[in-house]
């Protein structure tokens, strides 16, 4: 069983849940949710129902769901993030969330940066470095909509177990790359981006490199792709911090 502290501080009181939506309406803030496909909407909550439905309008990123559907959703209250997992009921248009819903705080930051768990790893294969081609993998450290930071292996791919060219192609700071995100999805992501500081740090008697990225040149296509794949690994942390 693992030791690691969760990134998450579950909300487990209705009455907190509650001044957290409290503060939205007051605010009139936006949820960023995804939905049980790959869509992006907001959720403005506007009221209390009853004692334990928020209802509110959606908004259309890419597309607003047509029926009930479990959603992750996240959002800012003052200088904290949180998010949420649960159900929401569609009405006239409108959108309807459950208090019951898990509510998590993001801790030690609040950005929207996703820290991966050896449970869960993230493959990103390099196929082009200052312009040559090149064929490297690299295991993901933490991964956000904007951003990577990543290390390489010698010998084995940690996720296959098989031999694989997970190998440092000379990464330093202001070089820049593409390279393609493997999320459990199976969906692949193509991105660029630039190296912006190394870090080097012993991991298992070892030395290793990690190497803090931006992502460049996004599309709003990218930018949603990259946020519904920080989500999907949200609901994948959410299901192990629940079971806690």
């Amino acid at each position: 069983m693992s030791t690691t502290k969760s990134q998450f501080e579950k909300i487990r009181s209705l009455v907190e849940r509650r001044k957290l939506f409290e503060s939205l309406m007051s605010s009139k803030a936006e949820m960023i949710c995804k939905g049980d496909g790959d869509h992006l909407f907001t959720f403005t909550p506007r009221e209390l129902v009853t004692d334990v439905m928020v209802q509110g309008a959606l908004t259309a990123i890419d597309k607003v769901p047509q029926e009930d559907t479990d959603i992750i959703g996240n959002f800012t209250v003052g200088e904290d993030r949180y998010f949420l997992h649960g159900k929401m009921r569609f009405l006239s248009g409108e959108g309807l969330i459950h208090l019951d819903s898990d509510v998590f705080k993001l801790q030690r930051r609040a950005t929207h940066r996703i820290q991966i768990s050896p449970e869960f790893p993230l493959l990103v294969v390099l196929t082009k470095h200052k312009n040559s081609a090149v064929y490297a993998g690299a295991m993901v450290t933490d991964i956000s909509a904007g951003g990577v930071r990543l290390h390489f292996y010698q010998g084995e791919n940690p996720i296959t177990s098989k031999p694989a060219p997970i190998q440092d192609p000379g990464f330093q700071t202001g070089d820049t790359f593409n390279c393609v995100i493997h999320p459990p999805s199976g969906k692949t992501i193509e991105v660029s981006g630039i190296v912006r500081h190394k870090l080097d740090t012993v991991v298992g008697g070892k030395m290793i490199s990690q190497f803090g990225c931006e992502f460049q040149n996004l599309t709003t296509l990218l930018k949603n792709r990259l946020l519904v794949l920080t989500l999907d690994l949200q609901r994948k942390l959410f299901a192990n911090a629940s079971e806690k």
